[in-house]
């Protein structure tokens, strides 16, 4: 059984298409709300979901009370905001208070399952759009050049994917390389750019200027 899921979103027909979707995935959509009050509501009841996906609309203001009391109520489950325009300040609110990835609403249903994956992997993913955002409303934070990497062509293509949120297995088949290869090229990546994980090189490449190459299927994700 995958991870259970309490999903927060004012749309009945949303809610019943995640539904659909999750029926094919490695999650399963155990309980649904309207609001967050409800939501707060079904956790002290004895909900005890693993992930909590929040909507979240570009006109909302986070209902701090209610995100910290499921928070403090389910601290092992991670929370997910799903946002349609999150502004910066929006993100670094709802880090404050323990949410664990900001993902925008317009990814596939694919990708949007890719980053549920990694946030219940233990990283705090940010979509590469709100990514961008957040790294423009602070400032240039370049450390280092991608010319200047030592990353080969084949690399820079690997990165663009990892930045874009393919896995390994998605690359493999994009590039008609064996999955085992491209494991082989991510790890020297991580190396050449001195990074620990896959999070934090899509990060590297956003602080560096890199931008990913064309495609509507992120799913790793961005660090915060």
């Amino acid at each position: 059984m995958g991870p259970s899921v309490l999903l927060v979103d004012r749309s009945r027909l949303f809610r019943e298409a995640v539904r659909v979707f999750f029926q094919g995935s490695a999650f399963r959509l155990d309980a649904e709300a309207d609001s967050l009050a409800e939501a707060v509501t079904l956790v002290r009841s004895g909900a005890k979901p693993d992930l909590i996906i929040l909507d979240f609309h570009e006109d909302d203001e986070l209902d701090l009370s209610n995100v910290s009391e499921l928070r403090q109520r389910l601290p092992a489950a991670r929370i997910a905001l799903l946002g349609e325009d999150v502004t910066k300040r929006k993100i670094d609110v709802a880090f404050a208070l323990g949410v664990d990835g900001c993902v925008c609403k317009n990814v596939s249903a694919q990708a949007l399952c890719a980053y549920l994956t990694l946030a219940m992997a233990g990283e705090r993913v940010l979509h590469y759009d709100l990514a961008s955002r957040r790294l423009a409303g602070s400032g240039p934070q370049r450390s280092s050049t991608v010319s200047g990497s030592g990353l080969s062509s084949r690399e820079l293509d690997i990165l663009a994917r990892i930045a874009q949120g393919e896995p390994n297995k998605v690359i493999a088949r994009n590039l008609r390389l064996t999955e085992g290869t491209v494991k082989v090229h991510v790890k020297s990546i991580l190396r050449k750019i001195e990074v620990q994980n896959r999070t934090q090189a899509a990060l590297w490449a956003l602080q560096n200027g890199f931008s990913p190459r064309g495609g509507d299927t992120p799913s790793s994700g961005v660090a915060a």
